[in-house]
């Protein structure tokens, strides 16, 4: 009887989970265009690696690495080298039908949704200027 009774309450669980891991997109440095006549945007010079240790909303590349190349010149930094902020989200759920009567059957379910709880930040560019 004992054992029927923790069979009921300990067997029987269902756990699943959704887990989703994504690497922020490749953005290319841009700044205002330099080149007399030329009316979009250029690429920037770069001048060092803009990896960051410790990224966040506001900082999540390096802009000391980038520069406006001079007014005669395009830069040399290439397109996709900065990768945006990634995203990572956990969703699990857990799941118990208790089997009380032939009849009535109650089901407990929980859902958990971004179960780590943490932000995922938006990329927002990689646009540069230099006011003089």
């Amino acid at each position: 009887m004992l054992s029927d009774l923790c069979a009921g309450l300990f067997g029987g669980w269902e756990v699943g989970g959704v887990t989703r891991y994504q690497t922020g997109p490749l953005l290319t440095p841009t700044g205002s265009a330099s080149i007399p006549g030329d009316a979009s945007v250029s690429i920037l010079g770069r001048s060092g690696s803009a990896a960051v240790r410790s990224a966040g909303p506001n900082h999540w590349f390096k802009t000391a690495a980038f520069a406006n190349p001079p007014a005669t010149a395009l830069g040399n930094a290439a397109v996709g080298i900065i990768e945006g902020p990634g995203w990572a989200n956990w969703d699990a759920s857990l799941r118990k039908v208790f089997l009380l009567h032939e009849e009535w059957s109650p089901r407990f379910q929980a859902d958990l949704f971004d179960l780590a709880n943490h932000p995922n930040f938006v990329a927002t560019g990689a646009e540069y200027s230099v006011w003089d």
